[in-house]
């Protein structure tokens, strides 16, 4: 029978529940269960819950796979088989916690955490071959101590773990993130307990029947989204082109009638262009609030002969009365 993997994964207290996890190993006493571990820590009590269920499991090996920090770390120091992956790493650190009231109150606080380093001290101290005061002393200090994959197994108190070979990598680890159920929040059923057809549910994988056909079948749809994705990304670039040449005809549109309809001379013409390529929304408003001196005409109302003002005459009677005086 295939090893059942347990998923430590998470802030403990929070993310991994101690009532989860005691329940699903107690429904499991007699399978062989591998627990892989990465977590920041939390919740002490939480911990010290876990740790005496994953103790009481008669056949039970713990794996490190990235990072056991303080509650995880007394989980995975006590005293089961252990294994470290590369470059994962192992954090001991005194207890924490906050504290508010008088002085007596928080005194209490502090006696309190101080007999909570003591006893894991004592927790861990068996595993790490020293006695508890001693590991007090290097370990609940006050101060943050980082151990590696290679520090830890230096010290005789876990093994490293073999590095899977390219032969390894077959469709079961397909099923193992796709098909794998939880229990809880961290929970995921063996591969023996795996069933294809939830995979058949899915349109796309209805014909498949073995896991190579899966496989080959999720290497399909990758490589179709991936043409998708440059199709999408293709047609954006278009459409922001046409949406920045629609703009620039506005901008110059609304210049250009302007300068026509006598607002805006040339020069500030050249000056708002300027000004939208900086601030377009506030210098298409300031052109459009710009209005034609008094008593201008624009050129416009003379095309369309539509020039003459209450207080002179039109450019066509000027014309006609400069020739009769001509004469």
């Amino acid at each position: 029978m295939d090893k059942i993997k347990l998923l430590l994964y998470g802030e403990i207290g929070w993310e991994v529940e101690s009532k989860e996890v005691v329940t699903y190993l107690d429904e499991h006493k007699g399978d062989e269960i591998e627990m892989h571990v990465n977590s920041p820590g939390g919740d002490v009590f939480e911990a010290i819950a876990i740790r005496s269920a994953v103790l009481a499991h008669p056949n039970l090996s713990i794996v490190v796979d990235s990072m056991a920090a303080s509650a995880a770390a007394i989980i995975s120091l006590c005293g089961k088989p252990l294994a470290m992956a590369e470059y994962s790493r192992l954090m001991l650190h005194s207890a924490s916690s906050y504290a508010s009231g008088n002085a007596k109150e928080i005194e209490k606080q502090l006696a309190m955490l101080r007999s909570i380093d003591e006893d894991l001290a004592s927790m861990i101290a068996g595993k790490m071959g020293k006695g508890k005061d001693e590991v007090l002393e290097e370990y609940f200090d006050g101060k943050d101590h980082w151990l590696t994959a290679e520090e830890v197994v230096g010290m005789g108190i876990a093994s490293m773990v073999e590095k899977p070979k390219a032969d390894d990598l077959s469709a079961k680890s397909f099923f193992d993130c796709v098909n794998g159920e939880r229990h809880g929040n961290h929970i995921k059923k063996s591969y023996s307990d795996m069933d294809i057809t939830k995979i058949q549910s899915v349109v796309a994988f209805k014909d498949c029947n073995t896991e190579d056909e899966v496989v080959e079948t999720a290497k399909a749809q990758e490589a179709l989204i991936a043409d998708k994705t440059a199709e999408i990304e293709e047609r954006d670039a278009k459409i922001a082109e046409l949406e920045a040449k629609v703009a620039e005809y506005e901008n110059e549109k609304a210049i250009s009638d302007a300068v026509e309809e006598g607002r805006m001379t040339e020069e500030q013409a050249g000056i708002c262009r300027n000004l939208i390529k900086s601030d377009r929304e506030n210098a298409l408003k300031m052109i459009s609030s710009m209005t034609t001196p008094a008593g201008q005409a624009k050129v416009s109302d003379f095309i369309k002969g539509e020039g003459v003002k209450a207080d002179r005459k039109s450019y066509f009677q000027e014309e006609m009365d400069r020739i009769a005086n001509s004469k």
